[in-house]
This record gives C-alpha cells, sequence and structure tokens, in this order.
C-alpha cells in the first residue's frame, strides 16, 4: 500500500521507487484531484504531500486532464509553507493544459511540505486534476513509504 491522504475523497500517493541504474532511485509524488468529489474541498491551503529530506527535485506539473465546469471561475495554486503560490500562481482549471511548476526547492536537508489552494470550483460535476513532482535520492538513500499512515482532512 502506498502513503495516503484523502483530500475530499482524492487520494495523493508516493509512487514506487526504481533505480534509474546510475544509483539514483526515483520517485514521484502525485496529488489527484476530481469532480464531483472536490466541491466540497476548502478554498484554505492545504498540505498535499511531503517531499522527504535528501530528495532531489526535478521537476513538477499541474496536469488538468477534463476542464472543471464549475459556473464561475475555477484555480488552482500550488507553493509552499510560507507562499500559497510559490510554485504556481492561480491557475485556471477550467481549461484542459499541463503547466511546469516553477522555483521548486531543488534539494533540502529537512522535510518540505508542498501546498494546493483551490479558489471557487463549487459546483463542479466534472473535472480531473494531478499535482505532481518528480525527483530522485542518491545512492543508497530511499524513502520508505509506510503502509498505515492515512490522513483524512
Amino acid at each position: 500500500m502506498t502513503n495516503q491522504l484523502t483530500l475530499a475523497g482524492s487520494p495523493i500517493s508516493a509512487k514506487p521507487a526504481f533505480n534509474t541504474g546510475r544509483g539514483q532511485v526515483k520517485r514521484a509524488f502525485v496529488f489527484h484531484l476530481n469532480a464531483p468529489q472536490s466541491v466540497a474541498m476548502s478554498t484554505t491551503k492545504t498540505a498535499i504531500f511531503q517531499l522527504p529530506p535528501g530528495f532531489y527535485v526535478e521537476g513538477g506539473s499541474l496536469n488538468v486532464g477534463t476542464a472543471f465546469d464549475a459556473s464561475g471561475s475555477a484555480t488552482i495554486a500550488v507553493g509552499s509553507a510560507s507562499s500559497g503560490t510559490a510554485y504556481l500562481t492561480n491557475t485556471d482549471i477550467k481549461t484542459a493544459a499541463r503547466t511546469a511548476l516553477t522555483t521548486l526547492p531543488p534539494y533540502s536537508t529537512s522535510a518540505q511540505s508542498i501546498y494546493v489552494t483551490q479558489a471557487a470550483p463549487a459546483g463542479s460535476t466534472v473535472g480531473d486534476l494531478i499535482v505532481s513532482v518528480e525527483g530522485y535520492f542518491a545512492s543508497g538513500q530511499d524513502f520508505s513509504v509506510g503502509d498505515d499512515t492515512e490522513t483524512n482532512i
């Protein structure tokens, strides 16, 4: 079982690691949000996953696979504990698109939480998005994903 956090019915998980053959252990952290489960999501900044210490970030993205059909505006931001828009400013989720996250922390000796803030998607009956961060551990390092951690917020 993967390490999961449920936010309005949508899990995130740390995908299984694999060795690149270059002495690096690759890993992806993924948050998935879809309607209609997302309609109750709070508009406050919410931690979706934590990058472990010693993790080298290679990149990240917001991928809106199916546009949300909210009657008003619908946006999402991705950020850090100190700034809710540090990695992606309020981005329209009523349009299917892939957007790269910017200024992700490349490496840290301490854990780094990634946050999302969703604005006004109430009433969406369809919509699907994924926030992902990809990277690796140097040779000899790994992050053991707990099999009994699940949090509902």
